[in-house]
C-alpha cells in the first residue's frame, strides 16, 4: 500500500510542482488546488489509517487485501486526475477542472465507498465502537458533498465543498487518529 499511496503523493507534488514552475503561463484555480490538497491530505489519512488500523489483523484475507488495494488504486486515480501531469503553456485550472469533474466525482464517490467497505471489514464492531456515529456522520457528508460535485457545476458549490471536506477530515483525523 506505501507504493501505491507515494505515487500519489508524488502525482499531486509534481503536479503542483509543474504548475509553480509554469505559474506565469497558468490561469490557477483555487477550486482545483483545494481538491488537490485535498487528494494530497487522504492519501496521508489513507496511510495513517492502514498503519493504525490494519496491524492487529493476525491473518488476512485475499478479499481484504483487494479491497484495501482498490482504496489506494481509487485514491491515486483521484491523484493522477486532478492535476494536469505537466503544465502546458496557457492552461486554464478553471476550464480543465470543468473538463475533468463529472469522472473525478465519480472516482470520489468510488474512494468513500471503498472507506466504507474497508471499515466494514474491519468489523462492525470496528465500525460502530472505533469510529461510530461521527464516522457514519462524516461518510455521509463526503458521499453528499461527492454527488453535489458530480451534479452541480456552480464554482461556489466546488470552492464550499472543498473547504468543507478539508475541514471535517482534518478535524476527525487530528480527533480520532492523532497517535498511532
Amino acid at each position: 500500500m506505501s507504493i501505491v499511496v507515494g505515487l500519489g503523493i508524488a502525482r499531486i507534488l509534481s503536479g503542483f510542482s509543474s504548475l509553480i514552475e509554469a505559474r506565469h503561463e497558468v490561469e490557477s484555480d483555487w477550486v482545483t488546488n483545494l481538491w488537490a490538497l485535498n487528494v494530497l491530505g487522504y492519501h496521508l489519512l489513507f496511510w495513517w489509517i492502514v498503519v493504525n488500523n490494519w496491524r492487529f489483523l493476525s491473518e488476512w484475507s485475499f478479499s481484504q487485501f483487494s479491497a484495501l488495494f482498490l482504496y489506494g488504486v481509487l485514491i491515486f486515480f483521484c491523484a493522477s486526475l486532478i492535476l494536469p501531469r505537466q503544465a502546458p503553456t496557457g492552461i486554464d485550472l478553471r476550464a480543465r477542472f470543468e473538463s475533468i469533474r463529472r469522472p473525478f466525482f465519480v472516482l470520489w464517490l468510488l474512494v468513500m465507498c471503498s472507506e466504507l467497505l474497508d471499515s466494514l471489514l474491519k468489523g462492525t464492531d470496528y465500525l460502530w465502537n472505533n469510529l461510530g456515529a461521527p464516522y457514519i456522520a462524516l461518510w455521509t457528508v463526503s458521499v453528499l458533498l461527492s454527488i453535489g460535485g458530480f451534479v452541480i457545476a456552480n464554482r461556489r458549490y466546488h470552492l464550499t465543498a472543498a473547504i468543507i471536506f478539508f475541514v471535517i477530515y482534518a478535524a476527525w483525523t487530528i480527533g480520532s487518529f492523532s497517535t498511532i
